[in-house]
């Protein structure tokens, strides 16, 4: 099995090195310092209509994000970007846009080309694919038509390997596996190899130029290993390639000149999210190679030069950002915003013609979207007496909420069986919506001859079956399913796209030959519950590695396999001294807990018991003590144990009030957030099935009162710690008069087996 898309004797012969087995981003060999660019050109091929293909709906928002993200974002110009989508994407269509960049592009400018559509394969030709003996192709918009072959990576090769500037980057969001999803609206970018082996053998390139690869610098990103599928589906609302929507929430947010490896870090945890929201327990795992000096430098090898050099030549932005246009009766109109997110409900800032800082607390005004309208967007502005130009720019502050209303699928289930799980699905949840083919579902429910089987979003992985004929209990455990699922969305939904700090969080796990190492994998890491007198160990123990690049106040949220949404830390059996009220210095690499050892610092563990299934932890960190604790807060659902406690909830009420608090804390308190696609969740769902609080204790209780989910442990009391006016955890060394508060949260997946 290849470990990347080239082999040894490829990478020697490529200066621009392609691969389309699965999504690919390669960075040209820089020049660095080599001076300004002149121009900086962008070739975007999106393909989501094939002539006798599957279609692929998520290509042509790909392209409209990218596009708008290279314009408001990078400085690229309107002019220099050619943009070749659907039917005028054939063979023909496809090669003379590149050639034509080729062509244009001159030695010091950039050139950035982006395909989203299908891959697949082809019997290799000239020997160059050692491993497996097949050439990877991207797919036109007539391929597999009468006579009309694939474009091989060898095509590609030849074609940009004329490239006279060395500063280019090439994203291919598409794969060569042949696999499909049974999921109804998550598709794989590909289609079976060609066997019309002859179409390639009459003009296939038999040479290409020796080039050392030591000679030259270059970054490669991979969407997903060499055996794993790109995947196409609805993210946020809209459907997009994950990868491409990944890469670019990553781009669009990240501080201007980021480096490599920060990119591909934010492309990384944006993955993990869309993972949580599907709830797979894997995701194609995206690869990053360069050396490790080419890895810090920026991802645009033009962003090289110093940072007002840098903000003065090229009209780069903080954030990407929309042109506004004011309308009548205190309404806007957002232009062309839909790409970047402008949904209903979704809350954008308004700032003065030329501003790239986007400083929430600068803010001419706020907006809250109200409709769309084709590509744009109407929104209502706050405070209505603001003076808004028609080159004032708008940018977002707060996504659309997620819905109440859970979608879900019925595949083959006859009528009269689906009538009934209708009726009693509805009665438990109240708040289900089954969905059509053509809608996205969160759930599949697929009839066999056994019975029923719940699916994953995208029919990959099944998560629970259910009799022919479900009773009350069977419903009872679907609906906890579904609740889970919902109430892990609605926490993932919560994101701060202003926020200007870092945040990483991992899980520590036994690797290779039981060394201890830090997970960063897209497959979710796996625990197994604690016996009774088991000896603790991090495969049933949760540990957690968090790196802020800011002062920051961490909060810690569980959301478990039944539902449960639980504030994990701060919590009250902690050492008082254990980063106090949650804070944590930035720059500063913490272990929460330190130890799962007897007597460590902080004071508790956290152990996995019941019940089994997939948790979804979010990490939230803020600037301030005051937005932590209303954080807090709203997370316990009021719960009159205290943060900490081990009392959860199922109403999304408290989740809901989150994002109100949240969008107020950077709206100044401008725009209050009614949240009415929001409610509390019944709790019928659960009353048939038994429930144990989750249980903070000082010991390990018998086997047979295990606590559920993850249990507060108290390692030993907290007041047994002598003072220690030297150690860094005491409470002086927290901040005072922290400015506007800023914040940010972060997820990752855990799958805990019985």
């Amino acid at each position: 099995m290849k470990r990347c898309p080239f082999s040894p004797t490829l990478l020697l012969l490529l200066t621009v090195v392609l691969f389309v087995g699965h999504t690919l981003i390669v960075t040209m060999p820089a020049a660095f310092g080599a001076g300004a660019p002149s121009v900086k050109r962008a070739l975007l091929i999106g393909i989501g209509k094939y002539q006798v293909l599957p279609q692929l709906p998520g290509s042509k928002n790909d392209i409209d994000l990218v596009h708008q993200v290279l314009l408001s974002r990078y400085g690229f110009a309107e002019q220099d970007i050619h943009i070749i989508r659907d039917e005028a994407a054939t063979r023909e269509g496809v090669l003379a846009g590149l050639h034509r960049i080729v062509t244009e592009a001159g030695p010091n400018d950039v050139v950035y080309i982006h395909y989203s559509g299908h891959g697949s394969q082809v019997e290799d030709l000239n020997g160059d694919e050692l491993d497996d003996q097949l050439d990877e192709t991207i797919v036109p918009a007539d391929g597999r038509t009468e006579g009309v072959p694939d474009i091989t990576d060898d095509e590609l090769d030849e074609i940009l390997s004329q490239l006279k500037t060395s500063k280019a980057v090439v994203v291919l969001d598409s794969c060569h596996s042949g696999t499909a999803t049974r999921g109804l609206e998550v598709r794989v970018r590909s289609v079976p190899a060609d066997r019309r082996v002859n179409l390639y053998k009459k003009g296939g390139v038999a040479t290409r130029a020796i080039v050392p690869v030591n000679l030259h610098s270059y970054v490669l990103f991979s969407g997903a290993a060499s055996h794993e599928e790109a995947l196409d589906g609805p993210v946020d609302g809209r459907y997009h390639g994950f990868f491409t929507h990944s890469l670019f929430k990553s781009l669009q947010s990240a501080p201007m000149g980021a480096s490599t490896r920060e990119i591909f870090s934010g492309a990384k945890q944006e993955l993990k999210r869309i993972q949580n929201q599907f709830g797979r327990t894997s995701m194609p795992e995206p690869q990053l190679e360069a050396s490790k000096a080419r890895m810090e430098l920026p991802f645009f090898s033009a962003l090289a030069e110093p940072p007002g050099l840098v903000k003065a030549q090229t009209g780069s932005a903080r954030r990407s950002w929309v042109a506004v246009q004011p309308q009548t009766g205190g309404y806007v109109q957002l232009v062309n915003a839909l790409s970047l997110g402008a949904d209903p409900g979704s809350v954008w800032g308004i700032y003065p013609e030329g501003e790239v800082a986007f400083d929430p607390a600068k803010a001419q005004a706020f907006a809250v979207v109200q409709a769309s309208d084709g590509q744009n967007a109407v929104a209502v502005i706050s405070p209505k007496q603001a003076e808004i130009s028609s080159k004032s720019r708008a940018v977002l502050v707060a996504p659309a909420p997620e819905s109440k209303a859970i979608p879900v699928a019925l595949r083959n289930v006859p009528p009269v069986q689906a009538k009934q799980l209708k009726e009693l699905l509805g009665k438990q949840m109240g708040d289900v919506k089954f969905v059509g083919d053509q809608e996205f579902a969160r759930f599949i429910v697929e009839s066999r001859g056994d019975g029923l089987h719940v699916l994953s979003a995208d029919g990959t992985m099944e998560l629970m079956s259910l009799p022919a004929k479900p009773g009350t209990q069977a419903i009872a455990a679907l609906s906890q399913v579904l609740v889970q699922s919902r109430n892990a969305s609605q926490l993932l939904n919560l994101e701060n796209p202003t926020s200007q700090m870092s945040v990483s969080v991992r899980v520590v796990q036994v690797g290779e030959r039981g060394i201890a190492v830090v997970s960063d994998k897209m497959e979710a890491p796996v625990y197994h519950i604690r016996k009774a007198n088991e000896p603790r160990s991090l495969s049933n123990s949760l540990q957690l590695e968090v790196t802020s690049d800011t002062d920051a106040y961490i909060t810690i949220v569980d959301v478990d396999a039944e539902g449960n949404v639980n504030v994990l830390f701060p919590n009250s059996y902690q050492n008082p001294r254990y980063y106090p009220d949650g804070f944590i210095k930035a720059g500063r690499t913490v272990l929460l807990p330190d130890s799962l050892q007897s007597g460590n610092q902080a004071g508790f563990h956290f152990d996995y018991a019941n019940p089994p299934g997939v948790d979804t932890i979010r990490v939230f960190a803020s600037t301030t003590s005051e937005l932590a604790q209303r954080i807090r807060q709203a997370v316990a659902g009021g719960n009159s144990q205290g943060i900490g406690s081990p009392q959860s909830t199922n109403s999304l009420a408290h989740l809901a009030s989150l994002r109100q608090e949240l969008v107020g804390s950077v709206t100044r308190g401008l725009i209050t957030v009614p949240d009415d696609s929001v409610a509390p969740v019944s709790q019928s769902a659960m009353s048939t099935v038994e429930q144990t609080p989750l249980a903070m204790v000082d010991q390990l209780p018998p086997q047979n009162s295990m606590p559920e989910s993850i249990g507060y442990i108290q390692d030993r009391p907290a007041e047994s710690f002598p003072p220690d006016p030297s150690n860094h955890l005491d409470a002086q060394a927290m901040p005072v008069g922290l400015p506007i508060s800023d914040w940010t949260a972060v997820s990752v997946t855990v799958l805990v087996q019985p």
